[in-house]
């Protein structure tokens, strides 16, 4: 074979070469075309999807939307309604701030003068306290006096008891001798009213000691009279005892202390109940 028949085979071949890789080049490309194609119509698929989706969402969206927008204007009218009430309260407080004011002068005036009050109890307190003393002593010496007088009656006590028996008997002479004295005394006052420069009172004393009943004890038939020694009063010496205008009764000195003394009472010649405070004098 000549030169140009093999540069002819040898083009024949290139040829076929190129045009099977040309061949097999498009086949491959058109091979992937087909697989872009579809992926791609997969893709519009799926953003007719989505898109349809997002529409939904849109929709729903907007209708959210206008729901909001009408809760919006809901809430800015309750929010003006509330500005208002709001606004209204706060000129409430101011003027109950002005009232607030006024009353805490007011008040720090009250305070000013509780202070000056309470200085004053204080020193009221302290006056008080100082009496408060005096009276705790004075109540420690009434009762050391009171229990004296316990004391003092317990022993009248024996003495009433061993008296007793011969009270029993004296009783009756005394009730007579009572009524001749008292007798004897009338007639007496209406001589001595006659001849008063003539007659004199021969026995007991000048002036009769008078006193009250501080305290009765029932138990033992004995009163506590508001004079003793001091007064001049004895043992043995019979006190009337009278309310008013009224004879109450009798008793008999039996124990004496300085500013007191103890005396029995005679039942026999008592015709009422002593009291304390009733009067008491000597015959």
């Amino acid at each position: 074979m000549n030169l140009p028949g093999k540069i002819f085979v040898v083009l024949n071949l290139i040829l076929s070469i190129a045009f099977a890789v040309s061949s097999l080049s498009l086949y491959a490309k058109k091979v992937n075309y087909v697989k872009e194609n579809d992926l791609n119509i997969a893709k519009r698929n799926n953003l007719i999807v989505e898109l349809n989706k997002t529409k939904t969402e849109r929709d729903e969206l907007k209708i959210q939307l206008d729901k909001t927008i009408v809760d919006k204007d809901s809430k800015i009218s309750q929010l003006n309604i509330q500005y208002k009430i709001a606004e209204d309260s706060r000129l409430k407080l101011d003027r109950r701030n002005g009232e607030l004011a006024s009353s805490y002068s007011k008040l720090d005036n009250a305070m000013g003068k509780l202070r000056s009050d309470w200085k004053d109890l204080l020193t009221k307190k302290e006056e008080l306290e100082e009496r408060l003393a005096k009276v705790s002593e004075n109540l420690q010496t009434v009762t050391n006096d009171r229990n004296f007088a316990q004391e003092t009656a317990l022993e009248a006590t024996a003495d009433v008891k061993e008296l007793d028996a011969e009270l029993a008997s004296v009783k009756k002479r005394a009730s007579s001798l009572l009524t001749q004295n008292l007798e004897f005394k009338t007639t007496l006052e209406e001589i001595q009213k006659r001849y008063p420069d003539v007659v004199k009172p021969t026995s007991g004393p000048v002036n009769p000691i008078r006193a009250r009943i501080l305290r009765i004890e029932e138990e033992v038939d004995l009163v506590i009279l508001s004079v003793g020694e001091s007064d001049k009063v004895k043992s043995g010496m019979e006190f009337i005892i009278s309310r008013g205008s009224d004879y109450i009764g009798k008793v008999k000195v039996r124990t004496i202390h300085k500013n007191i003394c103890a005396a029995v009472i005679d039942k026999e010649l008592t015709v009422k109940s002593i009291s304390v405070g009733d009067i008491a004098e000597t015959l």
